[in-house]
């Protein structure tokens, strides 16, 4: 297989996850471009406020675990406020709508995939972008941490399992912080954990032939963090049809007319109306 091909296999393990939540979900829903958007922006800034810090500390600058776990906080703090800033918006949204109104577009499953995607397509974009656009279509690349696969596919999928852990901490992260400030910070806490874990695991790569170790335990903590968000995570939804997240709305008594009364209609004796 030529250059071309193996940066074309790569770019779509990468981005196909994003591309498809875009395509088939938010595209057909303004709202969740933009929170799709607004996650993006959020990765951007932690990014900016991840740069001034390790200029502001110029020993992080050679201390890969320093810099590893301050990415992991503050691509966290982001999110919480990523988070937060939505749950503002929702207020000022349901001010307009009635709770029970199906023309409120917002609930916390599709915000959270939306806000996650867009987060997780970023990341995947910044991690895995420059290396496609340095590759060229000419050669192939290897590293001594992968001497056996392509550069560009174990960075593809090292992307990948990046993305499903940014959009299951997302879940993670909606259904953490609408719970009371007592519930919410140790689910917080679990958060930065299972992030950090998978951050500090990519230090295996600095070691000859390291993905051999890391990218079968990123495996694996995948796994294991979206077991925790399926068995754990509760996500808070509306009571409220909303097209494509296959609710059902419990059936409402009909309100009766202002203004009316109830006429009795009298009984005609079947005898009668036919003679």
């Amino acid at each position: 297989m030529g250059a071309e091909g193996v940066n074309a296999g790569a770019a779509l393990v990468a981005f196909a996850p994003g591309a498809a939540v875009l395509l088939f979900l938010a595209w057909q829903r303004p709202h969740l471009v933009v929170l799709k958007f607004m996650g993006a922006v959020a990765w951007l800034f932690a990014m900016l406020a991840l740069a001034i810090i390790w200029v502001a500390i110029p020993p992080a600058k050679e201390a890969f675990g320093w810099v590893v776990i301050m990415a992991t906080l503050v691509q966290e703090g982001a999110r919480v406020l990523l988070v937060r800033g939505y749950f503002i918006f929702e207020r000022h949204i349901e001010k307009r709508f009635s709770p029970n109104d199906d023309r409120l577009p917002l609930n916390d499953f599709v915000a959270a995939l939306a806000c996650g995607s867009g987060f997780a397509t970023m990341h995947a974009l910044m991690q895995f972008g420059p290396v496609v656009a340095s590759t060229g279509k000419k050669a192939t690349y290897f590293a001594d941490s992968c001497t056996d696969a392509p550069l560009v596919l174990v960075l593809g999928y090292t992307a990948l399992l990046f993305w499903l852990l940014d959009v299951a901490l997302m879940f993670a992260a909606f259904g953490a912080l609408r719970r009371s400030a007592s519930g919410a910070w140790p689910r917080v806490a679990v958060l930065v954990l299972a992030h950090l874990a998978m951050s500090l695991t990519t230090l295996a790569n600095l070691s000859d032939d390291g993905c051999k170790v890391s990218l079968p335990l990123l495996t694996v903590e995948v796994v294991g963090v979206m077991a925790y968000i399926v068995s754990c995570v509760r996500i808070f939804m509306p009571p409220r049809i909303l097209s494509g997240v296959g609710m059902v709305r419990e059936p409402v008594e009909p309100e009766p007319m202002v203004g009316t009364s109830e006429v009795e209609i009298p009984q005609i004796n079947s005898s009668a109306a036919t003679a």
